[in-house]
């Protein structure tokens, strides 16, 4: 009999340190539950611009929608994107100068809908049960009438950046988006926090330097 209450004591141990283990999921904070990610055009050669311009502006794109706009937020963002374009070696120039580089920043707000039963917990009754005892033979049950599908909204905001390259742009004026990035997640209007996240974008490009 040892044996196995010593078993036992070991899967309650078990069940105990799984009861009282956190979930990472659950527990991460704001910082943590965005996503970055940047993507790059492979023939570009990055070593080869010298000098960029950023808009003055950021393009607040919802739906069918698209205006510029200038918060505080927005600032802190054009001004962390900007330290860390001349920390990897580019000069900032102004848009009349002819420069290599374009970036442009856009805030985007994206809604998607869906449909959902309220409320959705057919078959918990037993009609069996209810028919039987009144003598109806109840055979089934329907939703009451006050039940119906309801449709919901979110909305999502995320945040591009996109470097163009102004110095190889064609002869009818093509222009070539050769770097992006983007924030999605919570907390993007925190103007405080915008230097580090950029510097998030840039820690992924390595190869994003003069």
């Amino acid at each position: 009999m040892k044996p196995i209450r010593i078993l036992f004591a070991l899967m309650a141990s078990v069940f105990l340190v799984q009861g009282c283990k956190k979930d990472p999921i659950k527990n991460l904070d704001t910082e943590e539950r965005r996503i970055y990610i940047t993507n790059q055009d492979e023939t570009a050669n990055f070593a080869s611009y010298n000098t960029f311009s950023i808009a003055e502006n950021v393009v607040v794109v919802d739906g069918n929608n698209s205006q510029q706009q200038l918060t505080p937020a927005d600032q802190a963002y054009l001004d962390a994107f900007r330290a860390a374009m001349e920390s990897r070696g580019y000069t900032q120039v102004s848009k009349t100068a002819s420069p290599d580089l374009g970036v442009q920043v856009s805030r985007i707000i994206r809604t998607s809908t869906g449909i959902m039963s309220v409320p959705d917990y057919f078959g918990y009754w037993d009609p069996f049960y209810w028919g039987s005892g009144f003598g109806s033979g109840f055979g089934g049950w329907g939703a009451p009438p006050f039940w119906s599908t309801t449709t919901y909204q979110v909305r999502e905001g995320m945040l591009a950046f996109d470097i163009i390259d102004l110095k190889n742009a064609t002869t009818n004026n093509n222009l070539k988006v050769i770097w992006n990035g983007m924030i999605r997640g919570a907390g993007l209007g925190n103007a405080s926090s915008a230097p580090s996240q950029v510097s998030q974008l840039f820690e992924q490009s390595a190869y994003l330097r003069k």
